[in-house]
């Protein structure tokens, strides 16, 4: 027999402001249980890492409430990198997404 999680309110998504979020975080950080201070607010425990997260990649962003933008040609560059990776000569046979392509590559010459 397993477990199974019942939601008690099912409703719109709540929003919290920044201040909350880290005053929330604050106690998470004193009390040790996550699951229960997620619990108290209403939230999935996964949302008090994802805050917490932000707040350690930028603090000063995280409390302005805005979201970190990515540089478009980093984007872009990320994007290219996992092509590139998808395209792999894999033994004779090129992987790209889930399609196998035949290598054109001649056979090794000893």
């Amino acid at each position: 027999m397993s477990a199974q999680l019942i939601p008690v309110n099912v409703g719109p998504a709540k929003r919290f402001t920044p201040q909350q979020k880290l005053q929330i975080i604050k106690e998470w950080e004193l009390s040790g249980n996550g699951v229960a201070v997620a619990e108290k607010h209403q939230i999935h425990p996964m949302t008090l890492y994802r805050w917490k997260r932000a707040l350690q990649r930028g603090a000063e962003t995280f409390l302005s409430g805005k979201q970190l933008k990515t540089d478009p040609q980093l984007r872009r560059l990320q994007q290219e990198n996992q092509q590139l990776f998808d395209f792999s000569p894999s033994a004779e046979v090129f992987c790209f997404g889930n399609k196998h392509i035949p290598s054109l590559l001649p056979p090794d010459i000893d």
